[in-house]
């Protein structure tokens, strides 16, 4: 057997061994922007398999990272930290519930992805704290579209009964391109 060192970025992979795995709503910001370097919001980190994969996939000039990462998840933290390591000159962590630090985000986002609290009032938040930050032609999106999430579910079909915006959905994933299909900035 040979002893041999491994890097950080193989000691993380070693962990999870994440999948290149390129969800629908990151499908969909690629096919926007192609090779262009896009900024983004991912909220709702945990582990960082999905950021990591939309660093892999994606020409990322910044990802901001936001997660609250309380007492209960900062093993999760630890974790993401090592496997994003090898991009960290792209990526900022932010340690704090998402609607509490949009303010401190910038706009003219390319891209949101939603992935934190699950809740009707946690996804209603996000959305309205990041959907003015996105720039026209953006994409503002989430995960768990599905029936373990219920109120994902109805906070996203309430938002297009309400303002009539042209809602995809794929597998488990929703999104907007803002200003494609939709009444944009309507209340």
């Amino acid at each position: 057997m040979i002893n041999r060192q491994l890097t950080t970025k193989q000691k993380a992979i070693s962990i999870f061994r994440p999948q290149l795995y390129m969800r629908p709503t990151i499908a969909k910001v690629k096919e926007l922007y192609k090779k262009k370097k896009v900024t983004g919001v991912e909220i709702g980190v945990a582990s960082g398999i999905n950021a990591y994969n939309i660093l892999r996939v994606l020409n990322i000039e910044k990802l901001y990272l936001i997660d609250p990462y309380n007492c209960a998840n900062e093993k999760s933290f630890i974790i993401a930290k090592r496997l994003l390591q090898p991009y960290k000159k792209r990526i900022i962590f932010v340690k704090e519930r998402s609607h509490i630090i949009a303010n401190q985000i910038p706009n003219d986002l390319d891209f949101v992805y939603i992935d934190g609290d699950h809740s009707y009032k946690g996804i209603q938040n996000d959305f309205y704290s990041y959907y003015p930050k996105i720039k026209t032609g953006g994409v503002i999106g989430g995960h768990d579209f599905c029936f373990h999430s219920m109120d994902v579910i109805r906070f996203v079909l309430d938002l297009r009964k309400q303002f009539g915006y042209g809602i995809d959905v794929k597998e488990n994933d929703w999104w907007i391109v803002k200003g494609e299909n939709n009444v944009g900035d309507k209340k």
